[in-house]
C-alpha cells in the first residue's frame, strides 16, 4: 500500500509539473500573441513545401524557448516547490513503512489459557489455584519479561473496596526473556479451600472469582510494553465448568 502511494506521489509530480507548464506558456497572452506573429515567415514555407502544421509547430518551438529564457526565475520556483512536496509525502510514506515494520517485527505477550483448579464440582480437593498461560505472538523476543497474576474470591456484587490491578511498582521480581511462539505458566493462589457451600453460591452468582494481572516487557526497539488482563468466574457468568470469562473492564495492551 504504501509503495503505491509512493509511486502515485511520483506520478502526481510529474503529472502537475506538465499541467502547470502547458497553463503557464499556453495561457498567457503574450505567449499566443508571439505565435500569431511568428506563424507569419512559416506560412511561406508551407505554401512552398505543401506540409500541413508547418507553421504552428515552429511558432510554438521558437515561443516557447522565448516564453522559457524569459520566466526562467518562475519555473525554477515552481519546479522547488513541487519537488519540496514530493520530498515531503516520500518522507511521510517511509515514516509509515518504519511505523509499519516496527508494528510487524514486534513482541506481543498476551494470556492465551486460564484455569482454576479445585473449584469446579469434581475437580478434586485442595487449595485453590490460578493457572494462567502466556505467550509471545510476535515475530521478535520480549525482553525482561514480568508477570503479576491476582486471585480474588468474593461476594457478588464485589465491595467498592475491592481492588483489581496490581501496584506500579511491583519491586524485586523475576524477569526473564521470552523467545517469539514460546509460552510461560504462573500459578497463584489465594490459599483458599472451596467447600461445597462456597461452589455452591460460586454457581448461583452469589460469588465471583477474579484472575486479573498484568505484563510488562521491552521489545526489541527498546520500547516497555504491558498488557493488563482480567477473567472472571461466577457471578453473573457463573461456573460454566470452570471456564473463565473475559471482563468488560481491565483488558488492555499497548
Amino acid at each position: 500500500m504504501l509503495r503505491r502511494i509512493a509511486l502515485l506521489l511520483k506520478i502526481f509530480a510529474v503529472v502537475a509539473l506538465i499541467l502547470c507548464a502547458l497553463a503557464l506558456v499556453f495561457g498567457t497572452s503574450n505567449f499566443q500573441d508571439c505565435v500569431s506573429t511568428d506563424q507569419q515567415p512559416y506560412r511561406a514555407q508551407q505554401t512552398e513545401k505543401g506540409i500541413p502544421g508547418i507553421p504552428v509547430a515552429l511558432a510554438y518551438r521558437d515561443c516557447f524557448g522565448k516564453w522559457a529564457n524569459d520566466n526562467n526565475s518562475a519555473i525554477t520556483a515552481i519546479s522547488t516547490l513541487l519537488l519540496f512536496l514530493v520530498t515531503a509525502g516520500l518522507v511521510w510514506v517511509a515514516h509509515r513503512q518504519h511505523t509499519t515494520a516496527r508494528a510487524e517485527l514486534r513482541a506481543y505477550v498476551f494470556v492465551t489459557k486460564c484455569k482454576v483448579t479445585h473449584v469446579v464440582e469434581g475437580d478434586g480437593q485442595g487449595a485453590a489455584e490460578a493457572v494462567v498461560v502466556i505467550k509471545n505472538a510476535g515475530q521478535t523476543p520480549a525482553r525482561g519479561v514480568t508477570n503479576i497474576t491476582g486471585f480474588a474470591f468474593d461476594q457478588y456484587p464485589p465491595p467498592p473496596t475491592l481492588v483489581l490491578k496490581v501496584p506500579r511498582q511491583l519491586g524485586d521480581q523475576s524477569r526473564f526473556d521470552l523467545p517469539p511462539g514460546e509460552e510461560t505458566v504462573a500459578i497463584t493462589s489465594p490459599g483458599i479451600c472451596f467447600t461445597d457451600p462456597l461452589k455452591r453460591e460460586l454457581a448461583e452468582g452469589k460469588r465471583v472469582i477474579f484472575i486479573y494481572g498484568e505484563i510488562r516487557y521491552r521489545d526489541v526497539f527498546g520500547r516497555d510494553q504491558t498488557t493488563q488482563y482480567r477473567l472472571m468466574m461466577g457471578g453473573p457468568v457463573g461456573v460454566n465448568k470452570g471456564r473463565l470469562i473475559g471482563c468488560k473492564e481491565g483488558n488492555e495492551a499497548t
